[in-house]
């Protein structure tokens, strides 16, 4: 049975919001039911992002309690290392070591040792340089995608499942650009 508590935290115009509609209709095309539940900073852009997604064959509500997330999905390092409590014993944190300052911050102020903060604790660890890769691929939007693409190798949905939730949520152009990083990536 296939069960996740899936956590996603970045901030403001990475794509988050639109990663969890993707993700939500690749868990509904599946067959499973899905809730979710979004908790956005004071600023739109830059600010806070912090999304739980649950999917099981019911799911009662979408409110992920600490210490039970079966994923943690970190769009941005600092966001990752603040929401890490929501992780399980052995869960997994599959992050994007991208750095974003907030405003106001200055780069002195930015943790340089989450890394070994992420060591420290007992969980699985699996780091992929999104960015680079969206940007590679000459959109920097796409890094949403990619990640949803690496935690996929988890969660193991179908394609056919991910193809009807690209083409739910994106344009057909959009669509048919964003699925070739997709599943060009998941041929590994």
């Amino acid at each position: 049975m296939k069960n996740f508590n899936i956590v996603l935290v970045g901030v403001g115009g990475q794509g988050l919001i639109k990663s969890s509609d993707l993700l939500s209709y690749a868990a509904f095309f599946e067959g499973l039911d899905v809730k979710k539940a979004e908790v956005h900073g004071l600023a739109q852009r830059g600010g806070s992002l912090f999304i739980q997604v649950r999917i099981s064959e019911k799911v009662l509500s979408p409110l992920i309690d600490k210490k039970t997330a079966d994923f943690l999905i970190g769009y941005e390092i600092m966001e990752a290392s603040r929401y890490l409590d929501y992780l399980k014993k052995d869960g997994t944190l599959i992050y994007d070591p991208l750095r974003i300052l907030p405003v106001g911050f200055s780069s002195d102020e930015y943790p340089d040792n989450l890394e070994n903060y992420f060591r420290s604790r007992n969980i699985n660890i699996y780091k992929y340089e999104a960015m680079q890769e969206a940007l590679s691929n000459g959109d920097s939007r796409m890094q949403n995608v990619i990640l949803l693409r690496e935690l996929n190798k988890y969660l193991d949905f179908s394609i056919d499942a991910w193809e009807k939730s690209f083409y739910k949520c994106f344009k057909k152009e959009v669509a048919d650009k964003n699925l070739d990083v997709f599943i060009g990536g998941t041929k590994e």
